[in-house]
């Protein structure tokens, strides 16, 4: 190189987003009246004004921050944090100018408030394209580059992201959440050999229908159906990248975390967990609150209530909540 050294500048450090300031701020009491998450105790000065959220390290003067942990020593960040309304499920010493809200779950009561102070608003954004027959609720968002053909319907409150594709006759609830980048309702893998070993394919003739508060995450495949409907039910959560065969149904509250292949004919229990990274065969059921550890594969029926783990998938009695752990 001639004896040039190649200099790169670097910053010492990136500023972080947070606190983050809020869309709509407004008073602790003003949360306390719209949320509907149960609620212990409520101390201090209900009526500081929040502006802002963050973690109790980064909070400030105005902000929302939450601890989800059950003891709070002297030398825990939310012990001394700067937070104006602090959500905790311990009893702490109160602090002048602080609202304090003691519940059960401050996660949940913090998700809800969060939900508040940053409403969703619609858009639909010049370069997406919608076919014939669309039916769209209100408030509905749609992002960059996304395509929406004939017949579908989406409900109120949903968000369809960038470069999304909805194929036609699909149903989508209300206030649903579709990342960047997923395709519903395209053909999945329905070919078979014949004698002579080619391939013939049987069309796809269902379709895709989605219930109320659902959330997919990027770049997913939702498979239409063969001869029946690939059905996802309200509050299923669907991580990234994740694979939903034809005719698949996913019941109530299901929870798919990132990487998942569910093959054809897959039923999901209401409330059971899929780790991250697992396959389940097909025309093989998961039973209600049943867990899959991450990177196992289900080749048979899995009992309700039933945790398992490993390739193939067998009964772990050890295994926890598999999504959402409590931490």
């Amino acid at each position: 190189m001639g004896g040039h050294k190649l200099c790169l500048s670097v910053p010492a450090a990136l500023e972080s987003s947070f606190p983050r300031t809020v869309a709509a701020p407004c008073s602790a009491e003003s949360l306390l009246d719209r949320t509907t998450v149960p609620v212990l105790e409520v101390t201090g000065d209900i009526h500081v004004l929040i502006t802002s959220v963050a973690t109790p390290e980064d909070a400030v003067s105005g902000s929302m921050c939450f601890c989800q942990d059950d003891e709070v020593t002297e030398s825990h960040p939310a012990f001394f944090t700067r937070a104006s309304l602090l959500v905790v499920s311990t009893e702490l010493p109160e602090v002048p100018g602080r609202c304090m809200i003691r519940t059960a779950d401050p996660r949940r009561w913090a998700a809800a408030a969060a939900g508040l102070l940053f409403p969703r608003t619609s858009f639909l954004h010049t370069t997406a394209r919608l076919g014939r027959g669309v039916q769209l609720g209100k408030r509905v968002s749609i992002g960059a580059y996304a395509v929406i053909e004939d017949d579908v319907y989406i409900g109120d409150d949903t968000t369809i992201g960038t470069h999304v594709v909805v194929m036609e006759n699909t149903e989508i609830g209300a206030r649903c959440d579709i990342q960047p980048g997923t395709v519903i309702g395209s053909d999945g893998f329905a070919h078979y050999r014949r004698e002579e070993r080619s391939m013939y394919t049987f069309p796809h003739l269902g379709r895709v229908s989605i219930g109320n508060d659902v959330e997919i995450g990027a770049n997913c495949v939702i498979v239409r159906g063969v001869l029946n409907d690939t059905i996802i039910e309200d509050g299923v959560k669907i991580g990234s990248l994740c694979n939903i065969g034809h005719n698949c149904v996913l019941h109530k509250n299901a929870g798919v975390t990132s990487h998942v292949v569910l093959a054809g004919t897959v039923e999901l229990g209401e409330g059971c967990d899929i780790g991250a990274g697992a396959s389940v065969k097909q025309h093989t059921s998961v039973g209600a609150g049943a867990r899959v550890g991450m990177g196992s594969v289900v080749t048979k029926d899995v009992a309700p209530g039933v945790g398992v783990f490993g390739v193939p998938a067998e009964p772990l009695r050890t295994m926890r909540s598999l999504t959402w752990p409590n931490r």
